[in-house]
Order: C-alpha cells, then structure tokens, then sequence
C-alpha cells in the first residue's frame, strides 16, 4: 500500500512506502518452512533401520513340533546399535505347507500340517529395506510317529514239533500317527530243519490313545501269507505288539510278542 505524506502548507514532494521492504512486523513470505506445512510434511528420520538385523528366534532350525499343538512363532529385529525394534508387517510361509501362513512379530498357531518344513520370514522396514530369514529341517507330526526298531520272540508248534525263535524287528508310524507298518523275521529251530519266520506288519493306530490292532502276517512256508490278529499300544518311545493264531491246513500255530523303541523321528511315507 503506498501513502502520500505531506508538509507544511503548500504541495509537497510525495514520498512512497513499501510496506514489504524490512520494516519491523513486515516481510514477504516467500515459503512455508518444511514441516509447518501439511501438505509438505517434514520427512521420517527412518536411520534407526539402517543396518539393523533380522531373524527367527522361534522355531529353531531342526526342532520338532507336535502336530495341532499350539507354539509360538517369534522374529527378532536389532537395529545396528543393540537396540530391539518392533514392525507389524512380517509375513510368514511355509516351504511344504502353502495354505499355512503368518502375520506379525509374534503370533501362536497349532495349524501348520506335517512335514519337513523350512519356515521363512519376511519384513519391508520403513526405511524401504526388505529382509528375510529362513529356519530349516523343522519337523510337524504326531508324537508317536517314527521309526523303531526292537526284538521280538515267538513260540509254537508245527506237527509233533515244537519251536522256539527270536529275531529282530523294524515298525515305521506314518506321520499323522494313525498307521504303522514293518517286518519282523527269525529262524525257528526244529529237530529236524530250520523254518525261517517272515513277519509282515499292518496296524492301524488310535492317535488318541496309541492302541494298535491289525496283523502280524507271517511267511511260513513259499509266498504265502498267514495274517495273525496283532493287538498292541504304544507310545512316543516304545511299541508292545503281540499276535497269536493258527495255520489249518499246515498244524502251524504261532504266538509271539515285540517290543521296539523309537530311534528315529523319520516317519512311515
């Protein structure tokens, strides 16, 4: 705005003032410092995510978990300078479950179905970098599945002949911990020949109480299988299995018991 000033009585020269030049309470407003202005918001300092650290703490490589049990699944970010950091956006996925996944730092879950797993999980930060980390060889399965492996005894007659025989045994539980399957074999001494005894197994498993009933089926005599009714239990270390019956047309009776212990988690394919 410009004023005209005057003094004393007659026309005076006019003086022009601008307003905007370095007065005191004055000055243009060339533009908005950053940060003041909600449409030019001063950036994020997102340096706290440089160099930081990724990883799983929870499962471990090579750990086991029991099938429908609920365990959590636990990340871990540790920014450059020791400092635990916490983002919301993780995604987990599985290697040989894909209907399985996860969300977050932290969650529980009893869904992930059996299986030699390599679990993998991955965050984009805030500052734009995105990392991953992945665990290994984490077995999912029910507790009694596995392989074992024992001695078994049997005893019977074949004719006038009496026989006694012991030999040794490998039973396999499938991963849900509903079946089991294996051989068993032995050579029974008579007076006059040796007879080898062939066991085939052939259970099925209630994986609620790991009462197992099916057949023992044995290899007397040629290729044939005679299936002996087989009842047992077992539990995540050890089976108890007996089996008992008669072959007919042979005279052949046979009645025998095994006990195997777990040696390894590798399940029945």
């Amino acid at each position: 705005m410009l004023v005209l000033l005057a003094m004393g009585c007659g026309p005076a020269p006019a003086v022009l003032i601008d307003e905007h030049v370095d007065q005191p309470g004055f000055g243009w407003v060339d533009e908005v410092p950053t940060g003041t202005d909600p449409d030019d918001p001063e950036p994020e300092d997102w340096s706290i995510y440089e160099g930081a650290e990724f990883r799983i703490v929870s499962p471990a490589s090579g750990s086991f978990r029991a099938l429908g049990e609920l365990r959590p699944f636990e990340a871990q970010l540790i920014a450059a300078d020791g400092t635990a950091l916490w983002v919301d956006q993780v995604t987990w996925s599985s290697s040989v479950d894909p209907t399985w996944d996860g969300i977050g730092m932290y969650f529980e879950d009893d869904s992930i179905d059996v299986g030699l797993h390599d679990i993998t999980a991955e965050v984009t930060l805030p500052n734009g970098d995105r990392l991953a980390h992945t665990v290994g060889g984490v077995r999912v399965q029910h507790p009694l599945a596995g392989t074992f492996s024992g001695l078994f005894s049997a005893t019977g007659g074949y004719q006038q002949f009496q026989f006694s025989c012991s030999g040794s045994s490998l039973l396999q539980v499938d991963a849900y911990g509903e079946y089991a399957q294996g051989t068993g074999d032995c050579v029974a001494s008579l007076i006059l020949f040796d007879l080898p005894l062939n066991f085939l197994f052939d259970l099925e498993v209630d994986p609620a109480t790991g009462e197992m009933t099916g057949q023992a089926g044995a290899q007397i005599i040629g290729p044939l299988v005679y299936d002996f009714p087989a009842t047992g239990f077992m539990q995540p270390t050890q089976i108890d299995l007996t089996w008992a019956g008669t072959v007919l047309l042979l005279n052949f009776d046979v009645t025998a018991d095994l006990t195997a212990e777990r040696i390894s988690r590798d399940p029945l394919e």
